[in-house]
């Protein structure tokens, strides 16, 4: 009888052991990016991801370029204008 519940538990132990590796893969491949970032567009309607994420960063990026621009232009006259004195 104690024989039966020694193998009943080794088993149970082994079964954990063996599902925890099992849930630990899967956990760390549900954390990869590319599973995060398809569940995340899957849930997401199409008019939220292109107006709440893509035109925002669209419009951020083209307002930095044209600051930089203005400030490169800047420093171009400043510096012709100092060559010249």
């Amino acid at each position: 009888m104690s024989n039966s519940k020694e193998e009943s538990r080794i088993n149970k132990i082994h079964t954990w052991r063996s599902e925890g590796s099992c849930s630990a893969r899967l956990l760390q491949r549900k954390m990869s990016m590319s599973y995060l970032f398809s569940v995340f567009v899957e849930e997401l309607p199409g008019y939220v991801l292109f107006a709440g994420i893509f035109m925002p960063v669209t419009l951020l990026l083209l307002l930095l370029i044209a600051y930089f621009r203005i400030k490169i232009l800047e420093g171009r006259q400043n510096f012709s204008f100092n060559e010249v004195l």
